[in-house]
């Protein structure tokens, strides 16, 4: 009994003194913990968030300024190159609204020099008031004046018709548009004059050569009365906006940029991706990157045409001409996005191709095993 006693006791004292011993360790723990200062972070990891933050930046300036370059590119090589210019308004005088608008704006200004109605009135006057016709005929006579007239108005259109879709006014716009080619600048400056021309809110062709040509061939044609139209400016409107002056302005801008800006994107997107510590993801960043800042232009692009196309009254230049116009105008610098666009999604494809993922490492071997068996394949 009594050496249970004692082993109980002896127990119980140990178990006091582990106890102790815990705690006094607990404690002195927590007062290392307490008093000692905060571990310094690595400078290694504050450094890679410090590059990765100016890469970001750098990268996403480069690609907002994709887009950007790209209509200063085209812009300049509208302005300095003249065979690319007349390329790209060659097309016009063969496009069926572009011609259909033409030849009424011109029937309609050699109209306003000669009143057909008028004449054919007072001529069936003059006969009724000599009294070789019966009063019946003579009072029936006044109701062919505006037959006669649509029937001149619509000899007229259809010769001037002929002449628009005739190989002789595509050379004589082609090379309108050649001469024209300088005055472009012009326009786009606000300076305005030549044969393209900013009047107002209105940027202006100028079709005289043309209209002159009309008149020549109404002549040779018997339509004699074609003789009495002057020599007047004939304009075509390409352009009608209150935005015209923000256009110019614009332009203006990019101008003075287009040179240099395909140089800066391309330092700004190298030196973020060299900054960069994930030189392959920035690749793949700035390729992504690329190819949504222009799908963005892209998007834009569909919005400046449906504000080009309210712009323009429909009387000034119909809709299916003005829509030929713009795409017609525009086609070169949407080729240019859609290239941004696809020359994005290579970059970033072929950054991810090369990486180490699994999904990477299959898609690269899967290609690589094609090319074998197109290659073992028989001819």
């Amino acid at each position: 009994m009594t050496s249970g006693t004692n082993e109980s006791s002896a127990l119980d004292t140990n178990e006091r003194a582990e106890l102790e011993e815990l705690r006094a360790e607990v404690a002195r723990l927590r007062a290392d913990v307490e008093g000692e200062p905060p571990r310094p972070k690595p400078k290694g990891r504050g450094r890679r968030w410090g590059r990765n933050i100016v890469a970001i930046l750098l990268i996403g300036i480069a690609c907002l300024l994709a887009p950007l370059s790209v209509v200063a590119v085209w812009a300049r090589g509208e302005v300095t190159d003249t065979d690319r210019y007349v390329n790209t308004v060659a097309p016009l005088a063969s496009d069926p609204a572009i011609q259909d608008a033409v030849t009424t704006n011109l029937t309609n200004l050699v109209f306003q020099y000669i009143d057909v109605q008028g004449l054919a009135t007072q001529a069936f006057s003059a006969l009724a008031e000599k009294g070789s016709l019966p009063p019946a005929l003579a009072t029936q006579l006044q109701a062919l004046a505006v037959p006669v007239a649509n029937g001149v108005r619509s000899f007229a259109e259809d010769q001037i018709s002929k002449l628009v879709q005739s190989s002789a006014f595509e050379q004589a716009w082609v090379e309108a548009n050649r001469s024209a080619h300088q005055q472009l600048v012009a326009a786009l400056s606000g300076k305005g004059g030549g044969a393209i021309s900013v009047q107002g809110n209105t940027v202006q062709l100028n079709l005289a050569v043309f209209l002159n040509t009309v008149k020549n061939t109404l002549v040779d044609k018997g339509f004699q009365l074609a003789s009495r139209i002057p020599t007047v400016n004939a304009t075509f409107t390409i352009f009608q906006s209150k935005d015209v002056s923000k256009v110019q302005s614009a332009y203006n801008l990019l101008d003075k940029l287009g040179y240099w800006l395909p140089f800066i994107l391309i330092a700004l997107a190298a030196l973020g991706i060299y900054i960069a510590p994930n030189h392959r993801g920035a690749f793949i960043g700035a390729g992504i990157g690329v190819a949504l800042a222009m799908l963005l232009a892209a998007i834009l692009l569909q919005v400046v045409r449906r504000a080009y196309l309210d712009g323009v009254p429909q009387d000034v230049l119909p809709p299916a001409a003005a829509a030929s116009l713009y795409d017609t105008v525009i086609r070169y610098l949407r080729e240019a996005i859609r290239a941004g666009f696809l020359v994005g999604l290579i970059v970033a494809a072929g950054a991810f191709l090369t990486g180490p993922s699994v999904t990477a490492s299959t898609t690269s071997n899967s290609v690589l095993r094609s090319r074998t068996i197109c290659r073992r394949m028989p001819s």
